[in-house]
């Protein structure tokens, strides 16, 4: 039998995006990757028939499939006898040729293959939170993957922040405007073959960060909040309003409520008015809550209580008092005085703190007196 060396070239085909290249003196590929190995026999282009075609994978024998043509033969893949790091490849055949009785006896020489672990895709530790009100504070994402020779990452974001590492902290977010503010962070992760260009696996990934203005409350002016409470006769009414701004715009709650806790209303206005109309001084205490929650179960971004004090008093009856003379002529001094009642006639006298603005007729801004007695 002759024997002679034979020489071996690999052709590849990608598997999820993985190739096999040469590297440092060796094949490189990793777990998976499919090698079609195609061995060339110099000098011999009539091969009829290939009795025996084995390869060794560190010394472990094993049977090959083959298909030849044109004294090439393709050995079906022998991926699945690859192991994770350097495995020392060779090949014995016997070769049957046209025209000759004897079989040839083939034998290659050695040569390496390191076989990387397959990468696998990214495993990333992302802020809890993706809603946040005026200022988000720190954010931070961490990524891990494992497998092929080496990961890359290029995180990017809105904001004009990068970085090339594992770990990505992004300087707090923000918001002194008017609506609502987007920011995205990127990921791009990118597993290199041992020459640091050939590409065998890539990750990306997004998140969203929305920042909502500050959330304010502003009481409108006759609506200041007090514990002083504020005077009314029973016929009266404080009419209340809020008006909110920031947060998150559907996010806004009010609740309107009395001493017992009786809901009241649920709108931004409300109006304090007497129950019903006694000889009474009549006392309300309402409360008014407003929250600000970015979505059902969330922390609330605003939560205020207000509370506002308000008394009605009987409604005094004012009249003229008739202690003047029945002719008054052009030139004589007059007294008059008004006399305040309550509901059943009863004098007042100065029980309230009233302001009596009288005028002399002679011009609708023209007052002549502020005591409830006018001397004329």
């Amino acid at each position: 039998m002759n024997a002679q060396n034979i020489a071996i070239s690999i052709d590849v085909t990608g598997h999820d995006e993985r190739t096999v290249i040469d590297y440092s003196g060796m094949k490189c590929a990793t777990e998976g990757a499919t090698a079609v190995y195609k061995i060339i026999v110099e000098g011999c282009d009539s091969i009829e028939e290939v009795p025996v075609c084995k390869y060794f994978i560190n010394n472990v024998e094993y049977e090959a499939s083959y298909s030849l043509e044109k004294g090439i033969l393709s050995i079906n893949d022998i991926t699945p006898s690859l192991i994770v790091g350097v495995n020392e490849l060779s090949f014995i055949l016997s070769l049957k040729e046209k025209g000759k009785a004897e079989l040839t006896e083939l034998s290659s020489t050695a040569m390496n293959i390191q076989i990387y672990p397959v990468p696998t895709h990214q495993m990333v530790t992302a802020p809890s939170d993706f809603m946040f009100c005026n200022e988000t504070g720190e954010l931070v994402w961490s990524a891990s993957g494992d497998g092929g020779a080496k990961w890359e990452y290029s995180w990017t974001s809105t904001e004009g922040i990068s970085g090339n590492s594992a770990f990505f902290k992004h300087p707090s977010i923000v918001n002194n405007g008017t609506i609502e503010k987007d920011v995205t962070v990127m990921l791009k992760a990118t597993n290199y073959a041992p020459d640091g260009i050939t590409v065998w696996d890539t990750y990306s990934d997004s998140w969203n960060v929305k920042v909502w203005p500050k959330a304010s409350v502003t009481l409108s002016d006759d609506s200041n909040s007090s514990t002083t409470p504020k005077l009314f006769f029973q016929d009266g009414k404080w009419n209340l309003s809020v008006r909110s701004s920031g947060g998150y715009k559907t996010g806004w709650k009010y609740m309107w409520k009395d001493e017992e806790g009786n809901v009241l209303g649920k709108n931004e206005t409300y109006a304090i008015t007497c129950d019903k109309v006694s000889d009474e001084v009549q006392e309300k205490h309402i409360v008014l809550t407003v929250t600000n929650e970015p979505q059902d179960g969330a922390d609330l971004w605003f939560n205020q209580t207000f509370d506002f004090y308000a008394k009605f008093y009987p409604a005094p009856i004012v009249e003229l008092e008739k202690n003047y003379p029945p002719n008054i002529k052009h030139g004589d001094k007059v007294s008059l005085s008004l006399s305040v009642l309550d509901s059943k006639g009863n004098n007042l006298g100065d029980a309230y703190d009233l302001n009596y603005l009288w005028n002399d007729g002679q011009s609708k801004n023209a007052l002549c007196g502020d005591k409830r007695t006018k001397e004329c």
